[in-house]
């Protein structure tokens, strides 16, 4: 928090989120099945691979990201592994801006990801109606009881780059009444 006071400040790493060598990553445990968790990211990718963004992560083989990408361009994408399977549900072209917010809306089994320039207006990146496999009971292999979580990250994406990406602020809003027992 010193190099940019008032920021959490990640540096992109080599280790990708599927790899147990991932150090990149900021989460907290989900206490709620209904909530939304937002933040506003300032990052600002150049190579090929270099990501940062909002995650809700069950562990190194089962999670779905929102992330501002560089591939040829600057993309925001929504992309999962579920038992080490990975998968693409949107992408779009986005203009470098003075930060991004993310958001993600959860309701049980779904998840539903949005961006927006200025925190206000809030456009659909992609939808995932059925995420069990951020569970226990959903996922393929043997359990792990590490329980969801939500939360940042970012890495290299193989660029060997170091680079930082600036979390101005994140929030958690569990909707009353709903925590599990």
């Amino acid at each position: 928090m010193t190099d940019r006071p008032g920021h959490v400040r990640i540096w992109t790493g080599d280790a990708d989120l599927s790899s147990t060598e991932a150090r990149n990553v900021l989460v907290r445990r989900e206490r709620h099945h209904v909530y939304t968790a937002r933040m506003k990211l300032d990052f600002r990718p150049e190579r090929n691979g270099e990501q940062a963004g909002l995650i809700c992560y069950y562990d190194s083989r089962c999670y779905i990201k929102l992330c501002l990408i560089y591939e040829n361009g600057l993309k925001l994408k929504v992309q999962g592994n579920r038992a080490r399977e990975p998968f693409t549900i949107a992408e779009r072209g986005v203009k470098q801006e003075d930060g991004i917010y993310l958001r993600v809306d959860v309701d049980h089994e779904a998840r539903r990801f949005f961006y927006s320039p200025d925190g206000l207006a809030w456009m659909e990146a992609g939808v995932v109606q059925d995420a069990r496999f951020l569970s226990d009971e959903g996922t393929r292999e043997k359990k792990a009881f590490t329980g969801t979580m939500v939360g940042f990250y970012a890495n290299n994406g193989g660029s060997g780059r170091r680079i930082p990406a600036d979390i101005d602020w994140f929030a958690y809003e569990g909707q009353a009444g709903d925590a599990p027992g």
